[in-house]
């Protein structure tokens, strides 16, 4: 399997022990996270293809842990800080993450670049507050598979695919088969003050309702079978497995020209994503 400063051992481990200064000390707030810029629309995913279908069953199981570091990439704001375009920063990190993977040059994409996306996929216009509300994933990746330019580049996708949110063990294989795992959340308000994501209330109710704060698009990096890391605004965050579940709301992958690059069309557990790849092209 090739990835930057990957930790993955046949008896797991915790994140809590492998993140080290990466997220700052322990119960360290991210810098600004109360006011951070969420979309006004709950981000969602219409995808006719399910990656459970595209699962081979008889392929190694996938590690009981997985750590992806960044420790020399510094994952940008691009905007996020002041706009909603959380889908288009997802898009960016997942582009930066893909290169780390391959260990090929980041490209050096620029906020211009990614506010440039938001108006493509969500119809942003700048200086028009009333067309700041986030952008819908369906078209995301719709227009991802056209091509996105950016530093020079004209950034496509090859294939896409739905993941049930639900779905733990194909969550961990999303992240260790495809780099990124990307995730729409419905954050609740009970998440602007917590270091790391977990449930307050069980029951969901108040400052824990689902989508309370906005919606949310975060690249899944790693986990350790308790814990996803994520980056957003700047920064890793931890969150549970219960957080997850109780505020995921959709999850796709994509197969790109780095992953085919270097592995010849084939995921780390020998998954050939040629089928993958066909049927999204005849859709």
């Amino acid at each position: 399997m090739t990835d930057y400063d990957v930790a993955a051992q046949p008896q797991g481990f915790s994140l809590h022990t492998v993140v080290g200064d990466e997220d700052g000390p322990p119960g360290e707030l991210p810098t600004g996270l109360l006011h951070r810029r969420l979309g006004d629309d709950v981000p969602e995913v219409r995808h006719p293809l399910n990656l459970i279908d595209y699962v081979d069953l008889s392929s190694p199981a996938p590690p009981p842990a997985v750590h992806r570091s960044h420790l020399e990439h510094k994952f940008p704001m691009d905007g996020n800080d002041r706009l909603g375009d959380c889908g288009p920063v997802m898009v960016a990190h997942g582009i930066e993450a893909f290169h780390l993977d391959e260990k090929t040059p980041v490209p050096q994409m620029t906020e211009e670049d990614v506010i440039d996306w938001y108006s493509i996929i969500g119809g942003y216009e700048p200086g028009n507050p009333s067309s700041d509300g986030g952008v819908n994933n369906t078209t995301l990746i719709e227009k991802w598979q056209a091509g996105l330019k950016a530093a020079g580049l004209d950034h496509t996708i090859k294939a896409s695919a739905y993941i049930d949110p639900h779905n733990v063990s194909l969550n961990e294989r999303a992240i260790w088969e495809f780099v990124v795992l990307f995730r729409a959340a419905g954050l609740p308000i009970s998440a602007q003050g917590q270091s790391k994501w977990e449930v307050t209330d069980p029951s969901l109710q108040g400052e824990a309702e689902p989508g309370s704060w906005g919606g949310h698009d975060i690249p899944y990096l790693s986990y350790d079978g308790k814990w996803y890391r994520c980056v957003t605004w700047e920064k890793g965050l931890l969150l549970s497995y219960d957080w997850d579940a109780a505020y995921a709301l959709e999850g796709f992958v994509v197969v790109t020209d780095e992953m085919l690059g270097s592995r010849g069309g084939t995921s780390p557990a020998g998954f050939k994503w040629d089928q993958l790849i066909h049927d999204c092209e005849h859709l």
